[in-house]
């Protein structure tokens, strides 16, 4: 019974060695990717930065630059169409398409302004 019970627990032992081998490949593998990434990532914004890109602060949230272009663009273009309808119904202003835009225009601004 001893020896059975000695001879069981040398085998699990053998097969946690064999997964704890395993897993340290599997750890030294993802550390290699890891620093292949970054080394990536390093080079991209070096070249990024050799041609004057700038980087974004993602800590700004929604007063980033790229978050500020979306919320205009997506204010602009449901402003638009509102403001093109309204003014569609008027029949005073049938033929002043110039007038038409500059007014859409100015609709998109004050709601910025008072959005």
């Amino acid at each position: 019974m001893y020896c059975t019970e000695l001879t069981s627990l040398k085998r699990e032992v053998d097969l946690l060695r064999s997964d704890l081998a395993k897993s340290r490949d599997v750890i030294v593998k993802l550390q290699q990717k890891e620093q292949a990434m970054i080394e990536r990532l390093s080079d991209q914004a070096r070249r990024q930065l050799e041609r004057g890109n700038k980087f974004e602060n993602l800590n700004m949230g929604e007063q980033r630059p790229t978050q500020l272009i979306y919320r205009y663009s997506n204010l602009y273009l449901q402003g638009r169409v509102d403001a093109l309808d309204a003014l569609d119904k008027l029949h005073e202003m049938d033929d002043s398409d110039d007038l038409k835009s500059k007014l859409v225009f100015s609709v998109v601004v004050v709601r910025i302004v008072y959005n």
